[in-house]
């Protein structure tokens, strides 16, 4: 049930004055009443009498007109009270214009409250959505960020074993050397010509000292050169050393008569990795000027000139090096992919 001036609900008939003429309920305080106390204070039999503030003001009109009947033939009659008496009338009649624009004004505010509390929910549903969303955020950025410190290990892992590999393959390669530069010949044997190399070098060496011999293919730079393991790596170093002495001496002319003059080339021979570091090795020297870039038993060194402290090449020693970024981690990133 609603309250007859305000619309809203009456919670409690004992809270609740109801009108003897209209029969409609109220809010004592939408009333003359004020508050439910003074309705309590009426004695029973006005309770039970009791009219709204419309219907007593009714009764009050139809009294003042009633007299104004019964007065109507005497020439006594006051013209001050008849005026007073459509004055009142009139402002009953205002005064209901406003209750009604009061009550119709209530409807607004009970609408705009409901609007309110919709708003109000929707806002606290959008809320706790908006928390959800930033504690799912935070558990993402906390799995990306072990993600990424998994992902740190791991390639640390990677290059250790990339580390160990090179190692252990070039150990293997300990015995070996390459010989560049020899032109290739029809129906050639290999092993003749590293014996032919030894003689000239005048390194005396066994056919059984040649554990295999081949000839690489050639690519559009150079020719293929010659590849050769020896049983030990004491008759490799033999061939170096003296290579390294004889070098400005001995030609192609001294392996075959019908070469040219131009020289040959002894390394040891690298893995793929060392021969990779090798020549990016030169390229940091070239642009940062050392004087010296060589191969030891595997390892590649450099040193600035006569008078520095030798080096062994590395990938963090070239970043050291390369102080203007004209290299970077990208180029070792793209071997490695190569050769996986």
């Amino acid at each position: 049930m609603d309250c007859g001036k305000c619309s809203r609900d009456l919670f409690s008939p004992k809270k609740t004055a109801k009108c003897v003429s209209c029969n409609l309920s109220f809010h004592p305080s939408c009333t003359r009443l004020k508050s439910v106390e003074n309705y309590r204070k009426l004695k029973l039999n006005l309770r039970e009498q009791w009219k709204c503030d419309k219907c007593a003001r009714r009764g009050k009109v139809e009294v003042a007109e009633k007299k104004d009947d019964d007065n109507s033939g005497n020439e006594t009659v006051d013209d001050e009270l008849t005026v007073g008496g459509a004055g009142t009338l009139l402002l009953s009649r205002k005064l209901d214009t406003l209750l009604e624009k009061f009550g119709s004004l209530s409807k607004d505010v009970q609408s705009i409250e409901e609007s309110m509390g919709f708003f109000n929910d929707k806002f606290e549903d959008m809320s706790e959505i908006l928390a959800g969303i930033k504690t799912d955020l935070e558990e993402t950025k906390q799995a990306n960020q072990s993600l990424k410190m998994e992902n740190t290990k791991l390639n640390r892992e990677i290059e250790y074993l990339h580390h160990k590999l090179n190692v252990n393959e070039q150990k293997s390669l300990q015995c070996d050397l390459t010989i560049s530069g020899i032109p290739q010949t029809a129906n050639e044997d290999v092993s003749d010509i590293v014996r032919a190399v030894a003689v000239s070098l005048e390194v005396p060496i066994e056919k059984e000292n040649i554990v295999r011999a081949f000839r690489t293919k050639p690519n559009r730079k150079q020719g293929g050169f010659v590849v050769v393991q020896f049983s030990s790596v004491v008759i490799r170093n033999k061939l170096l050393f003296a290579m390294k002495e004889k070098k400005n001496s001995v030609t192609l002319r001294h392996l075959n008569p019908g070469f040219t003059d131009l020289p040959f080339y002894m390394n040891e021979r690298l893995t793929p990795y060392n021969s990779f570091l090798l020549w990016l090795t030169k390229q940091h020297a070239r642009e940062y000027d050392f004087k010296y870039v060589w191969c030891k038993d595997g390892r590649v060194c450099l040193r600035k000139d006569e008078e520095s402290k030798q080096m062994v090449s590395s990938k963090e020693l070239l970043g050291k090096i390369d102080v203007r970024s004209k290299f970077t981690d990208v180029v070792f990133q793209r071997f490695l992919e190569d050769r996986l």
